[in-house]
């Protein structure tokens, strides 16, 4: 039988040695001519600090979901109070420093920790709309703890199942939709769980037009958190690497998500473009100069015009150096296009 910790832990190729890095600074250059990091602008050590520190709660976040899953597969009950200190430790998190933890959520990959990841980014995510839809603490708290969980079910679907590479059957596909209602017996009888938990974890599936599952309601029928959850589910499964497909970049899976005529309430789809900007964390694009890179902060005052973080130089070199450019603050400088996975493939294939 496959367990549960064969989804959390899969082997992953050895990867080859890598090249001890060049220094970046010559080894003539004096010390004293070194920078060292307590010169640093007060800013740039404030913002390293934050990054770091969130980094760290981000992974102490994915180990608890990871035991959380572990206590899954041994059939035990569920803390609902260590479930709910988490999740106001995440709305915390995000209260603090938004633009830093969904950028982790969007680009920090941990392997070997699919679910316990997933489940951390969907919360994360969930908390950014739930945000933006001016959700008191207390509906904030619960939205987070229904996203934490919405997988739960999964632990009771077979194994060989949630490990298959290629597509499902029909009979397997019929088996995967059951996961809301295997979450919802797991959920329902713990007594601490506010009854809108348990229910956006059943109708987290559910779709605006009634082509979802497992009950097919439509519009009103379905709580707004299982609106939520379903739409940030798609979008974080879009945007991070599975098994069974290659991923999108966060440009590419807004837009694919808007194609979905009727799938997602109009309300939280538009509110998941404000929270994410044009230009998504994590989306590649190319500047004006010729310079390709990836946006690692958004600016909500000026949504098309991100920090972005260089790649590829003019010339289509890598850089040696990180080089971050601020758009807001380069008036000569602005994003000519998004770059596809292909493309992006194909520029660092000619370097």
């Amino acid at each position: 039988m496959v367990r549960m910790s064969d989804i959390i832990k899969r082997r992953g190729r050895k990867e080859k040695a890598e090249e001890k890095p060049k220094p970046l600074i010559k080894e003539e250059v004096k010390e004293k001519e070194r920078i060292k990091p307590s010169e640093f602008p007060k800013e740039v050590k404030a913002i390293a600090q934050d990054i770091e520190e969130v980094k760290g709660f981000y992974i102490e976040a994915v180990y608890f979901m990871r035991s959380l899953w572990e206590d899954l597969e041994k059939e035990q009950s569920l803390n609902a109070r260590a479930i709910k200190h988490m999740a106001n430790r995440l709305l915390d998190a995000f209260s603090k420093n938004p633009e830093i933890v969904i950028s982790l959520a969007t680009s920090y990959f941990l392997n070997n920790n699919y679910l316990p990841v997933h489940s951390v980014n969907v919360c994360l995510y969930a908390i950014s709309i739930g945000s933006g839809l001016g959700y008191d603490r207390e509906r904030l708290t619960n939205l987070a703890i229904a996203a934490l969980l919405h997988d739960v079910g999964m632990s009771r679907v077979p194994k060989e199942m949630l490990l298959k590479p290629g597509p499902f059957s029909g009979e397997e596909w019929a088996e995967i939709k059951k996961h809301p209602i295997y979450g919802y017996r797991i959920l329902k009888v713990v007594k601490d769980f506010h009854e809108d938990i348990v229910l956006s974890v059943y109708q987290q599936h559910e779709r605006e037009l009634g082509q979802g599952y497992p009950k097919g309601y439509k519009g009103e029928k379905i709580h707004e958190f299982a609106k939520i959850i379903g739409l940030v589910d798609a979008y974080e499964a879009m945007t991070h690497p599975r098994v069974y497909q290659e991923f999108r970049s966060p440009h590419e899976a807004i837009k694919e998500l808007l194609a979905m005529n009727g799938g997602f309430a109009e309300r939280i789809l538009k509110m998941l473009i404000v929270q994410f900007t044009v230009y998504p964390i994590g989306t590649v694009v190319q500047l004006n100069t010729g310079e390709v890179g990836e946006v690692k902060m958004v600016n909500k005052d000026f949504s098309t015009r991100p920090t972005v973080e260089i790649i590829l130089d003019s010339e289509g070199q890598r850089l040696k150096e990180s080089k971050r450019i601020n758009l807001s603050q380069q008036p000569g400088l602005f994003i000519q296009k998004v770059l596809s996975k292909e493309e992006l493939r194909s520029k660092l294939n000619k370097d």
